[in-house]
């Protein structure tokens, strides 16, 4: 059963005629178009592709089952409205998450019917994972991996931030990759306090961490991946945080079993954290989904909701970020399965001392 027929069925179960989708990311999962600019109608009995002229010889030569509709210069938003008068539907479902107000407006404007919510039905379905989308996954971590022993080389008093970025992402390019996953972070010492830092022309030296958190697209498929290095002699305030956190990945690993909670595993190393003494700085999710979006479901996090299941594919990526001083974070990408997990990356995370 394709994946547009998987939709389909459960969109009817939930009471809607059509739905109509945007979400650039949810196009591609359910058709197989990679561009952008273009929607989705789908009907209990029909797949519609709407596109201008631009993309309509794409869409043919990418997507299947789908009839591709040239919509000239009629906006989006109003080609579906046409549709859903034309076959009289009163229920529609939309990616509230996606939809732009001006768009919904428009929808509303020229066809007054009931526009309901399917966002956690794609995002359900995504959270997933098939064989292929693992196997693209699978080729992306190596690719990462691959790309970290090309980096470990070259960290050096001297470096900046902005060269290994940049070294990153040129091999990706070089080795099968279609490119980055999101703007690659690195982080030297104090910069790597901060969880989402942007590479600078901040200059390496020696007793400083090394924060890289980067990953790459294969097929459209994402890798996330992070390590902290150590590049001369530190202090054992270092050596300490390093080993808090990778103790709290280890015993999150540990504890993986199938159909546990999302937020229940986040609280195994949040656990750990804490008791030595940094759980305020340890202040993000311990993990989230990753696929062809770098964040989507599950969520491992506190709170979350999401119970994981076989097929799941997360980072497992506690951190702790001490201010003006440094930061460590340690991230793997594990899958589950019926009875267990498989670690996808296959990188030392023991601290190394370059």
């Amino acid at each position: 059963m394709n994946r547009t027929t998987v939709f389909r069925t459960l969109m009817n179960d939930k009471g809607y005629e059509a739905s109509i989708i945007i979400n650039r990311t949810n196009i591609t999962y359910l058709s197989g178009y990679t561009g952008s600019e273009t929607a989705l109608f789908i009907t209990k009995d029909k797949a519609m592709f709407l596109a201008d002229s631009r993309n309509t010889l794409q869409a043919k030569n990418e997507t299947k089952g789908y009839e591709v509709i040239d919509i000239g210069r009629k906006s989006l938003a109003l080609a579906a409205a046409e549709l859903v008068l034309e076959y009289g539907y009163k229920n529609i479902g939309v990616e509230t998450e996606t939809i732009t107000l001006a768009s919904y407006r428009l929808l509303k404007e020229h066809a007054d019917v009931n526009y309901g919510e399917i966002d956690d039905i794609l995002l359900d379905m995504r959270a997933v994972k098939d064989e292929e989308e693992l196997n693209n996954i699978k080729i992306a971590c190596d690719i990462a991996c691959d790309a970290l022993d090309h980096i470990v080389p070259i960290l050096k008093p001297g470096i900046k931030e902005i060269d290994i970025a940049l070294e990153i992402e040129y091999y990706f390019k070089k080795n099968g990759s279609e490119g980055v996953s999101f703007d690659t972070i690195v982080g030297f010492e104090e910069n790597a306090a901060m969880a989402h830092a942007r590479p600078s022309n901040r200059a390496l030296k020696n007793g400083e961490f090394v924060l890289i958190d980067f990953g790459c697209k294969v097929n459209g498929y994402c890798s996330d991946m992070t390590r902290t290095f150590a590049v001369g002699n530190v202090s054992d305030e270092h050596k300490k945080v390093y080993a808090t956190v990778l103790n709290a990945q280890k015993a999150a690993l540990d504890a993986i079993v199938p159909y546990m909670m999302g937020t229940d595993l986040h609280n195994v190393a949040k656990d750990v954290i804490t008791k030595a003494g940094y759980g305020d700085y340890f202040g993000h999710g311990l993990g989230h989904g990753i696929g062809l979006d770098v964040h989507e479901a599950p969520g491992v996090r506190p709170n979350s909701t999401s119970k994981l299941v076989p097929g799941n594919v997360f980072s497992v990526e506690p951190g702790i970020y001490l201010e003006r001083k440094f930061g460590v974070r340690i991230e793997d990408l594990v899958c589950i399965d019926k009875n267990s997990y498989t670690n996808l990356i296959r990188y030392n995370k023991e601290l190394t001392i370059l």
